[in-house]
């Protein structure tokens, strides 16, 4: 795997562990910024509208 393919499938598991168990869990569980879950979260759910 590639580095982006790497960095795509992790941005992956924190929105999914984000709609799971909730935005702050997932933070914490892998280690990134509260506000860089929501942004990934919001962009998730603009690409599914499209």
């Amino acid at each position: 795997m590639n580095i982006l393919t790497q960095e795509a499938h992790r941005r992956q598991s924190v929105v999914n562990l984000a709609n799971r168990k909730g935005k702050s869990c997932a933070s914490r569980m892998y280690g990134v910024s509260l506000s860089s879950v929501k942004r990934l979260s919001k962009a998730t759910r603009a690409a599914m509208a499209v």
